[in-house]
């Protein structure tokens, strides 16, 4: 069995190479932060929603600390590298005053991730749109679902779905977000066309 991991309880929902701004002050974060910063490679922010914790989280390492502050707290940058399926926890970690526990990485194959034809087509209609994509440009048939995922900007209930779903359950959460990313630029079009017509 793999060791077990740090754990920084969060509302946030992080997926492969997505990146956070965090803050620290909690004493036993800036713990963890130590850690970090002396060869700890990878911690895990296990999904709060409700006040509740989730199975699922994200693994995540240390991408950059922007900034020490005298009192204490730091402000740094987090990127996932992962998803996970929590099986333990722990209020702390072996003497640690952080939380932590074992976790199950999810591994997905390239055939589960990828995006439909509609879904692509669709995706490149509304780049062409927001002005992403010249006429011409096409994306290639490699873009898969987390990429996709991550341009749409998936809110965390959204992404717990994706990552609980199969590669169908997938395509429909990303056809959902762009309808309403669609809606959202057709309300912007009109209020442009009102303001140029004035």
């Amino acid at each position: 069995m793999d060791a077990p991991l740090p754990f920084f309880p969060l509302g946030i929902l992080l997926l492969p190479g997505e990146q956070q701004y965090l803050h620290i002050f909690e004493t036993r974060y800036r713990q963890l932060l130590d850690d970090l910063e002396n060869g700890l490679s990878e911690f895990v922010i296990p999904f709060v929603r409700d006040h509740r914790m989730e199975q699922v989280g994200s693994v995540v390492r240390l991408a950059k600390v922007v900034d020490k502050h005298p009192n204490g707290t730091s402000d740094i940058i987090i990127e996932s590298v992962g998803n996970a399926i929590v099986q333990s926890y722990s209020e702390q970690m072996y003497g640690k005053k952080y939380p932590g526990g074992y976790i199950r990485k999810l591994h997905w194959n390239a055939s589960d991730l990828e995006a439909s034809p509609e879904v692509l087509r669709s995706f490149e209609g509304y780049e062409r749109r927001s002005g992403n994509l010249n006429d011409t440009a096409t994306y290639s048939n490699d873009v898969h679902q987390i990429q996709l995922a991550i341009a749409l900007h998936l809110n965390p209930h959204q992404k717990l779905a994706f990552i609980k779903g199969d590669r169908e359950k997938r395509n429909r959460i990303i056809e959902t977000q762009l309808h309403h990313m669609e809606l959202l630029l057709n309300q912007e079009e009109k209020r442009f066309g009102a303001i140029y017509l004035n």
